[in-house]
């Protein structure tokens, strides 16, 4: 439900939002588990690369900034967008573009045709977040759910 509000939240008349997405800030144990991914040819998780105002500037499979540590400056993207529908309708009429087939990504169809995306950062809040991508981030999502429920009463 967070992600959900905070997207929709970001359709304030006059912002001039057509099409916006979740973001979380990765820690430092995250950026280090996808770079580790990567090196060992797991692809999951994708990152955003976003600019001051919020507005996308890249996503990717990879690791960006590549040289970047430390919390605030790799986010992972939620694979949650909301649209209106003069975006939607727009996209659906674009082909697939060289960016988006590289990197596999649909909502680069957006960024090469010119379409801006707002990320909106969500807290992890404090179960953390960890995308289920590969069979080795499923006892990553296991203690996460483990300790929310302890958190919970629920054994």
């Amino acid at each position: 439900p967070m992600c959900v509000e905070a997207v929709l939240a970001a359709f304030v008349p006059g912002a001039d939002v057509a099409v916006a997405t979740p973001v979380v800030a990765a820690s430092d144990r995250q950026v280090a588990q996808l770079r580790a991914d990567r090196r060992a040819g797991r692809i999951g998780g994708t990152t955003a690369v976003f600019g001051p105002g919020g507005d996308a500037l890249y996503f990717s499979k990879e690791v960006l900034p590549s040289g970047a540590r430390g919390r605030g400056l790799v986010y992972q993207h939620i694979g949650v967008y909301a649209y209106t529908p003069e975006a939607l309708t727009r996209y659906v009429a674009w082909p697939r573009g060289r960016l988006e087939r590289a990197e596999g990504l649909e909502q680069l169809r957006f960024l090469e045709n010119g379409q801006p995306i707002r990320c909106v950062e969500v807290a992890a809040g404090p179960r953390g977040f960890w995308e289920l991508n590969n069979p080795t981030d499923l006892p990553v999502v296991e203690t996460i759910l483990q300790a929310e429920g302890q958190a919970e009463g629920v054994e």
